[in-house]
């Protein structure tokens, strides 16, 4: 029992300087994550948030799914600062899992084929996106 009871302590603190030793934490910061697209490689890219907060009145960027009788799809579409907007469509329960995990400060990134259909999407959480302003 004795052991035991030291193994946990000596667990306990190494724990603790395992924490703070850890990489460095940047607390409170915000990064702006504006839309970006990549018409060659078929990629665009943004915080949600950021794009809200933009000073241009262009960018957007996010997924709306529609329910049908029988099936789901999904639509991602963006649009940067110079206007460029483009889309993808998709009904793979994998893509529609991630979109509805989609909220309003996330970061989205979506790819697509020729022929506009999505072959990858990404939903990010982290707190360093900036919030959305009012």
């Amino acid at each position: 029992m004795r052991n035991n009871k030291a193994m946990r302590q000596w667990l306990a603190v190494a724990l603790t300087g395992a924490v703070l030793a850890g990489p460095v934490a940047f607390a409170g910061d915000k990064l702006a994550l504006p839309v970006v697209i990549n018409t060659t490689t078929r990629k665009a890219a943004g915080a949600l948030s950021s794009a809200r907060n933009s000073a241009d009145t262009q960018q957007f960027i996010g997924c709306g799914i529609v329910a049908l009788p029988t099936s789901l799809t999904l639509q991602c579409v963006a649009r940067n600062a110079a206007g460029v907007q483009v889309y993808c469509d998709s009904s793979a329960p994998n893509h529609l899992q991630v979109a509805m995990a989609l909220h309003g400060d996330d970061y989205l990134s979506f790819e697509w084929d020729p022929a506009n259909q999505c072959t990858n999407i990404t939903v990010l959480k982290y707190s360093i996106y900036e919030p959305k302003a009012p």
